[in-house]
């Protein structure tokens, strides 16, 4: 969590796995941005870099009001493409008026043929899997960042409390606690990891990948820090999963580990005012560590300006539909 000039949060969309799959249109028309952008110049073999990008909605482009531009910085490199970008306004508009400003991976080569030319791709996932759906829980915490998918078990013992979570998308992201519970065997007992959705029990990890986490979590509670992660909710109302993606033990970095010491020093309640007052060091902005904040809903079924200035269009509360309105 960082700044972004002097009131904007930095925000990391949620979804990126590192696959860069959405292209960005117009670089052509940006090439002195984006050639700013490779400090050594571009070499005749061409070059590539991964950097994060900004995505700000610019309602005064004359071509298309609903357009989105993606900037490094104060670089402007291109936009959303027409198609979609008016299936992400929504939420980045949202995330803005809240003051958020939303950003995601960015793999940008450049080469030489007759003239500097450039592809940009975004590691952006679909519209409704951009924020969770709820906020981190309250207190002192840190979240693990993120890693491989990790099957949650039990939950159809826990339909009554994930039934309200599925959404008609069919899946989506939230905040998870995970705790460590005594499980009582036939002539012994054994530590495994419970989840909890909004402090509710939804499941829990299978013995075996229970040890991957259970050092990060007593590491963390003897700090009195609580383990967050991110997860995905998928199916209905009747049937639905938990899948976690959250390094494990074992794949976390010295700097992470440094990071969540200094973390339970400064603790989540003070604020960095009275922690630079006591002399304790501002913690890095950096995704893995920060407890990332809470993040608007996506605006509820209604009647919204058309993005491409027609009038009015039905937002089903997911996506745009095609029913417009003078």
């Amino acid at each position: 969590m960082s700044k972004r000039g002097t009131s904007a949060v930095v925000f990391d969309l949620w979804g990126q796995r590192g696959s860069y799959r959405v292209n960005v249109a117009g670089e052509y028309y940006h090439m002195r941005d984006i050639k700013r952008l490779f400090t050594r110049g571009v070499p005749a073999s061409g070059a590539s870099i991964v950097t994060q990008v900004q995505l700000v909605p610019e309602p005064t482009n004359r071509h298309d009001r609903g357009a989105v531009k993606v900037m490094v910085g104060s670089a402007h490199i291109g936009y959303l493409p027409k198609e979609i970008a008016r299936l992400y306004l929504p939420v980045v508009k949202a995330l803005i008026s809240t003051g958020y400003a939303p950003q995601c991976g960015a793999q940008v080569r450049a080469w030489h043929s007759n003239e500097l030319e450039a592809s940009i791709r975004l590691d952006l996932s679909e519209p409704h899997l951009l924020v969770p759906l709820n906020a981190a829980p309250p207190g002192a915490s840190v979240i693990l960042p993120i890693g491989h998918a990790v099957q949650v078990t039990g939950e159809d013992q826990h339909m009554s409390t994930l039934g309200v979570w599925t959404r008609p998308a069919g899946e989506g992201w939230v905040h998870v606690s995970l705790h460590t519970i005594t499980e009582g065997l036939a002539r012994s007992t054994r530590e495994i990891v419970e989840v909890r959705l909004e402090g509710e029990r939804v499941g829990q990890l299978a013995p075996k990948m229970s040890g991957e986490y259970l050092p990060v979590i007593d590491l963390l509670e003897r700090d009195s820090l609580q383990t967050i992660a991110r997860a995905i909710v998928k199916g209905n109302r009747l049937k639905a999963d938990v899948v976690l993606y959250a390094a494990k033990a074992g794949e976390l970095d010295e700097r992470w580990l440094q990071d969540s010491a200094r973390a339970a020093a400064i603790g989540a309640s003070a604020s960095a005012s009275v922690a630079k007052s006591q002399g304790v060091p501002e913690i890095p902005a950096r995704e893995s560590i920060a407890v990332v904040p809470t993040a608007p809903k996506v605006p509820a079924a209604a009647w919204f300006p058309d993005p491409s200035g027609a009038g009015l269009r039905w937002w089903n509360g997911t996506a745009w539909t095609e029913h417009t309105h003078p």
